[in-house]
């Protein structure tokens, strides 16, 4: 009965860690000598987290790789508003992902 109680309490807290729900914040990233924050929300799925981030409208996902970098994801649906965010804006969330979450 302790056993099957120990296992039940693992699934249930593996289950409640990958189901919370997301968090709202602003990133604050430095770029071409300007502050911005960027409005973004944080998802938490089983014991990893990932990023929405909004730049110029455009929703950009932020999944950290097997090395623990962050890359940066484009939905198909926001491939044609791509070209409203600077190319030299990812790499710098992504370095300020790091610095924050790792």
């Amino acid at each position: 009965m302790q056993q099957l109680f120990l296992s039940y309490r693992i699934i249930y807290s593996y289950f409640n860690l990958s189901s919370q729900m997301p968090e709202d914040f602003e990133l604050p990233i430095w770029y071409n000598g300007l502050e911005m924050l960027l409005p973004a929300t944080m998802h938490t799925t089983g014991f990893t987290n990932y990023f929405r981030i909004t730049v110029n409208d455009v929703v950009i996902v932020f999944e950290a790789d097997e090395e623990r970098n962050y890359r940066a994801v484009v939905s198909p649906e926001n491939m044609e508003q791509i070209h409203a965010v600077q190319p030299g804006i990812l790499p710098v969330i992504a370095e300020t992902l790091h610095d924050l979450f790792t």
